[in-house]
């Protein structure tokens, strides 16, 4: 690794830290800078590392439309270079995007191509995360039967991670609601 490109990598973490630390703008001034960097060197995996990074913080300033636009970019990069995790990773960051802006379909469309993905090359974890996503959907849809089934298999692949807490949750939430409605 050169001097550049590890100068490029070098700003696009400092652009992390200050995304962690909420300093949006600061993290946008960094990875422009990275970005910057990675073009000239023609850094494609670095290219599309930061332009998720940038969707990231557009998302997190409630700019979705440039958040949309930084992760699609992200993804035909990640393509191009056959990454299947970043493809994924992208393809789950533009469904988040439209189930934010209420567009329950398209992000049901995107979280069933990563579930494939992630099933495909055994991300159990990941493939657990996106379960839980679908099933989000399905009960904001009012198909609370089919999300119960997601939050289970969620559930079943994420025993003994970090997620496990949450799709437990999500499943005992929706359980209560369910029985509530059931004894109206």
């Amino acid at each position: 690794m050169g001097r550049s490109s590890a100068l490029a990598a070098v700003l696009g973490n400092i652009g992390s830290i200050y995304k962690l630390k909420g300093g949006l703008d600061k993290a946008l001034e960094h990875y422009e800078k990275a970005l910057k960097l990675d073009v000239e060197l023609d850094r494609k995996e670095g290219i599309a590392a930061v332009l998720g990074n940038m969707g990231v913080v557009y998302k997190t300033k409630g700019e979705l439309n440039k958040a949309l636009e930084y992760y699609e970019n992200a993804l035909k990069l990640n393509v191009e270079l056959d990454r299947k995790g970043e493809i994924g990773a992208s393809l789950g960051n533009i469904g988040v995007i439209y189930q934010t802006k209420g567009e329950l379909n398209k992000a049901l469309e995107y979280y069933e191509k990563v579930l494939e993905l992630f099933k495909g090359i055994g991300f159990r974890i990941e493939t657990a995360r996106t379960l839980m996503n679908i099933g989000d959907i399905f009960a904001l849809k009012g198909d609370k039967k089919r999300a119960l089934d997601y939050y289970h298999e969620a559930q079943e692949l994420a025993t003994g991670s970090s997620i496990f807490e949450e799709v437990s949750k999500r499943l005992e939430e929706l359980k209560r609601e369910v029985t509530a409605n059931n004894d109206r």
